[in-house]
């Protein structure tokens, strides 16, 4: 039901992608300008040993369908890694720089546009509030900024694991049929980490959004929402949207020569956010808007059977009054007392 949903109200919001990408042109030509000028030393050691020239070949080889591809994109990381090694000492500065530059803050920007994304669908599903895209950013900066820095924090283990994995594909890629089959187990294992990423965080944006706590509060608050049969069910779905922007992507980036890439990279972000918020509605059981007119209700308790059960009688069966009379009655010797019981049916 959760990825229903989603489906349904991605379509219907599909204006927030429009805004997405202009939010993304504008972060790309800031941090454009500003990693090239970090990175010309960086880019003229790698012209003087011809990696752009690799580079080139190697995108005129995937479009001629080569064989040759698959092993030149390799063999250009070697040597870009070769290449850093070699030259650390001269440009471990620009590195550092063009690390923060070129993937930090990008990544605090991208962790930014979800929280605010997820706001406005927070709002939009609860309350059918639509909100401007710019001044839901301004007004919830602070909140997102912290939301940004968190998840940080939080993506270093699945940053970690797939930097070790990839180092154990490159060590054992020896021949061609090892560096296929490899291939094959890396990707299956880089989108299984992405799919219980993206369900350990479902539910916590929610949280977080509705909740305003503190960030690492609202994700260790969130975890019981997901335990359980529900986890599995709910990685199900991640895996299967994962499938799906894998396949997107691919095919409109191939098709169009990355250009379609523009819209459907936005479009990942605000179809995450609103699987987010329609997951964490789902889970607690709160009604939220699947368009002006309807209204989404998920299933919140459960009747039980009373063990005790109240009997109620019906007309046939009789009712026993048991009714008590006292009768005093007083003599001149002594006085006398008689207590007797009447029974009546009704």
């Amino acid at each position: 039901m959760s990825f229903k949903n989603t489906m349904k109200l991605f379509a219907s919001n599909f204006s927030l992608v429009w805004k997405q990408v202009l939010y993304f042109f504008v972060c790309f030509i800031l941090i454009l300008i500003l990693s090239l000028q970090i990175a010309r030393p960086i880019i003229e050691i790698f012209k003087i040993n011809g990696v752009t020239s690799e580079v080139g070949n190697l995108v005129d080889s995937i479009y001629a369908l080569q064989n040759s591809a698959y092993f030149s994109f390799f063999d250009i990381i070697r040597h870009i890694l070769n290449l850093i090694a070699i030259n650390f000492k001269e440009i471990y500065l620009n590195l550092i720089l063009l690390i923060l530059v070129a993937f930090l803050i990008p990544y605090i920007l991208f962790q930014m546009s979800i929280y605010n994304l997820s706001s406005i669908v927070y709002k939009k599903l609860s309350m059918n509030m639509n909100v401007s895209y710019i001044q839901n950013f301004l007004g919830c900066f602070k909140e997102s900024i912290l939301y940004a820095l968190t998840n940080i924090v939080l993506s270093l283990p699945f940053w970690a694991v797939k930097i070790l994995f990839l180092e154990l594909y490159l060590t054992l890629s020896s021949n061609p049929f090892i560096s296929y089959i490899g291939m094959v187990v890396l990707s299956a294992l880089f989108i299984l980490l992405d799919s219980v990423k993206t369900a350990l965080f479902t539910c916590y944006t929610g949280y977080y959004i509705e909740h305003n706590k503190l960030p690492f509060n609202s994700f260790s608050n969130s975890i019981p929402l997901i335990s359980g049969k529900f986890f599995w069910n709910l990685l199900s779905s991640c895996i299967l949207i994962q499938l799906i922007l894998i396949v997107a992507n691919g095919f409109v980036g191939l098709f169009t020569f990355f250009a379609g890439l523009v819209v459907t990279i936005p479009a990942i972000f605000v179809l995450t956010s609103i699987f987010n918020i329609v997951v964490y509605f789902n889970k607690t059981g709160q009604r939220y808007y699947l368009g002006n007119n309807f209204i989404f209700n998920p299933t919140k308790y459960i009747v039980k059977q009373d063990e005790n059960p109240v009997h109620y009688l019906t007309m046939e069966e009789p009712v026993e009054v048991v009714e008590e009379q006292v009768i005093t009655s007083v003599s001149k010797k002594k006085d006398k007392k008689f207590k007797y019981k009447k029974k009546k049916k009704n």
